[in-house]
């Protein structure tokens, strides 16, 4: 008897520990914030279908954005920093990740923070961020696919794509 409901707790434990997206082949053992965590390389920017990673290569001389990844660094649960470096491992954007934030959230979206005076061309092109004097709305980007080794993020017409790094 004793075996039998430690069996059926574990099997409770599995499942109410277990999450999967439409996308998944089966469930997965990693929350998604979890999967989400981690180095992401770009592979395409899209706005309304149309290509737009090349939009980036003044702002990223000598690199273009596809040369690149972002890092999503958890620092507690649903939140953490992100950074931008180049295929070399060097900071592309921005030079101190205390700066940076991201808020996760469980609907499959997150919301990208930068703190400071920090409005750069790139930064608020890239996160499509209205910036109005010195304040800044921050975009939030819907989790369309989130494979683990591919992602897919949408806002208001604009698509990014990456592949795990």
């Amino acid at each position: 008897m004793k075996k039998t409901i430690l069996f059926l707790t574990l099997i409770a434990f599995f499942f109410l520990g277990c999450h999967k997206y439409q996308e998944d082949d089966f469930i997965s053992l990693k929350r998604p914030w979890k999967r989400f965590t981690g180095a992401w390389q770009f592979t395409s920017y899209k706005i309304y279908g149309v290509e737009h990673s090349h939009d980036f290569d003044s702002l990223l001389k000598p690199r273009s954005l596809t040369d690149c990844c972002i890092n999503f660094n958890p620092f507690y649960n649903l939140q953490g920093s992100w950074v931008i470096k180049d295929i070399n491992g060097i900071v592309v954007h921005p030079a101190d990740d205390r700066l940076t934030n991201y808020y996760f959230d469980e609907d499959r979206s997150f919301k990208t923070v930068v703190f400071g005076s920090d409005t750069s061309t790139f930064y608020t092109q890239l996160w499509k961020v209205t910036v109005n004097g010195s304040s800044r709305m921050a975009t939030k980007w819907k989790i369309i696919e989130l494979y683990s080794k591919e992602l897919h993020i949408n806002s208001n017409g604009v698509d990014i794509y990456f592949k795990k790094k």
